[in-house]
């Protein structure tokens, strides 16, 4: 299939979609691409074999309620809304209109920004299913990557749980990951993270890794847990 980008077409004339009982039709005001909107796609054969063409991409979303399904209970056409659809495998938020399923979704709190708000279903579940099963307030948490998409969210999510919070980024985005609520920062343009690590008594309630660099911090993480 080759690279996403080179992949996209606009259709101006798709129909706009028909909520199911439990849906509602989202008028797409702003989305953003997660690296698994793209990484499925290009997987050549497989993605031939695993989905059905034509494929819209994109998970993230905020918007307006259009329309709603007869079941829909707890939201209205007008009300403005942020979350995440089956774009993986089906209606992406790449379209003028989305439906999704109303548990999908979530009010847009006021004033906030639709960019923003686009910003928020993937990397804010994936921070929450990583955390809150497993912290309480007063530990540790070192977050692998501060200042990536999801590095961003779990320092905010982790302090907000009550946890002190370690994070590594590059030296241009040290003051970032502090501002955010990161207690301490290990700068990885400076020396090794595991290096870092090493040469500290700290120890671990959680681990974050983000990045998936050094590729031996797993290996090692019971030194720091």
């Amino acid at each position: 299939m080759g690279p996403v980008e080179r992949n996209l077409y606009l259709f101006s004339s798709v129909p706009k979609p028909k909520p199911s009982d439990t849906e509602v039709v989202v008028e797409v005001f702003s989305t953003t691409v997660n690296p698994i909107d793209y990484k499925i796609l290009e997987l050549d054969l497989i993605s031939k074999l695993a989905l059905r063409s034509p494929v819209t991409p994109g998970l993230d979303f905020s918007g307006r309620i259009v329309e709603v399904g007869s079941a829909a209970d707890h939201l209205k056409p007008r009300d403005v809304v942020f979350g995440s659809c089956n774009g993986v495998f089906g209606h992406g938020a790449l379209a003028h209109f989305v439906q999704v399923s109303q548990d999908t979704v979530a009010l847009a709190p006021q004033d906030a920004k639709a960019d923003d708000l686009a910003a928020i279903a993937i990397v804010g579940m994936t921070t929450l299913q990583a955390l809150r099963p497993y912290v309480k307030a007063g530990d540790k948490v070192f977050v692998n990557g501060g200042s990536g998409g999801t590095g961003v969210m779990a320092i905010q999510v982790a302090r907000e749980l009550g946890c002190n919070v370690t994070a590594s980024c590059s030296s241009a985005n040290v003051e970032l990951c502090k501002s955010l609520g990161a207690v301490e920062v290990l700068d990885y343009t400076q020396a090794d993270i595991i290096e870092q690590l090493n040469g500290r008594e700290t120890r671990f309630d959680v681990i974050i890794d983000t990045v998936g660099s050094p590729s031996n911090l797993y290996g090692t993480a019971h030194r720091y847990l």
